[in-house]
């Protein structure tokens, strides 16, 4: 159990603007008032900053900054929990960047989805990134393989395993990108411009014009009243949660989702919707800093205190952070 002083969560905007502008007055503030924490989100955007790294790893010592994880549990199953670990920041950044390309690869591939959904990759069509996703799949699956060879004379047998496991998995993940693929195209006229959320946005006919007149309290709520009121919505038997993507686990079923995770998909359907959005998600860069912005919101959730220079992000955290009755106490600076 974590004694100190209130734990405070920056976004990576107060962190620039230290990176640019030195700890002033307010940074020696935050250290003397709050216990400062940064998260795995934190390292994979500064990774991003390429070669501002250093002095963003600097600021995070200066505030003599704590290491904040989900904390996953003997079987390798995420929990509502989190740990907090004192270390050199520059040791995690070290560490955050050994883990092998192969899986960021294939994340990156994985998100390409989604950036179409944006109004991204435009020119692209859907089978152009299904093939990447293929790629990005097999070449993880080699890796496993490989690695394997390091281990099978410690465990007799596990090579046969993992080499019929790769088999099968290769087997459905090529049927499921198929099946997806089929899907999509039915749907959409010109796959190579199509923008997921602008088509959407002009079927229901509501978006940021209509969304950002929402005022708190109980943005959810009102937001979830002003879709019953348009097709398909009203027609349907669902409710707020499902219609929020938080009712059940979407990849696990079976296992309840816990409050870290509905964040996670609250903030991405907000965005989505037009509450408050950020701009120019088609680009890749900013597309990959608003993923990064729901995995902040995330992990702020088990701290006292978030900080962020962003208006829209504020606004979007706030509304769910309400809603789901998570009392950490959201800053604009």
């Amino acid at each position: 159990m974590y004694m100190g002083r209130p734990i405070a969560y920056l976004d990576q905007n107060v962190l620039d603007l230290f990176v640019k502008f030195g700890l002033f007055n307010s940074a020696t503030s935050l250290r003397s008032h709050f216990q400062v924490v940064y998260s795995d989100e934190t390292l994979k955007e500064i990774k991003r900053s390429g070669k501002q790294a250093d002095k963003f790893l600097t600021v995070l010592s200066e505030l003599n900054s704590l290491h904040l994880r989900v904390l996953v549990d003997s079987n390798f199953q995420i929990t509502d929990r989190a740990t907090l670990t004192e270390r050199d920041p520059f040791d995690a950044y070290i560490e955050y960047c050994a883990n092998e390309p192969v899986y960021e690869e294939l994340q990156r591939a994985m998100e390409q989805w989604l950036l179409k959904l944006y109004g991204g990759r435009r020119g692209d069509g859907i089978g152009d990134i299904r093939r990447e996703q293929e790629v990005a799949f097999n070449e993880l699956l080699d890796y496993l393989q490989q690695s394997v060879e390091q281990v099978k004379d410690v465990f007799p047998g596990i090579d046969t395993t993992i080499q019929v496991l790769n088999t099968y998995t290769r087997d459905r993940f090529e049927n499921t990108l198929n099946d997806l693929e089929l899907q999509l195209k039915s749907n959409i006229e010109n796959d190579r411009e199509w923008s997921g959320i602008k088509d959407y946005r002009n079927a229901v006919g509501i978006g940021p014009l209509e969304l950002n007149n929402i005022k708190p309290p109980n943005v959810i709520q009102k937001i979830w009243k002003l879709y019953k009121t348009v097709r398909p919505y009203r027609d349907l038997a669902i409710t707020i949660d499902d219609f929020f993507g938080i009712a059940r686990n979407p990849i696990h079923p079976e296992q309840l989702l816990h409050k870290h995770q509905k964040i996670t998909l609250m903030y991405g359907l907000l965005n989505s919707l037009g509450y408050f959005p950020d701009s120019k998600v088609h680009k890749e860069r900013r597309f990959l800093t608003a993923l990064s912005d729901q995995e902040h919101a995330s992990m702020a959730s088990f701290t006292d205190h978030l900080f962020s220079r962003d208006a829209n992000f504020v606004k979007k955290v706030e509304a769910v952070y309400e809603y789901l009755e998570i009392p950490t106490q959201v800053h604009f600076c």
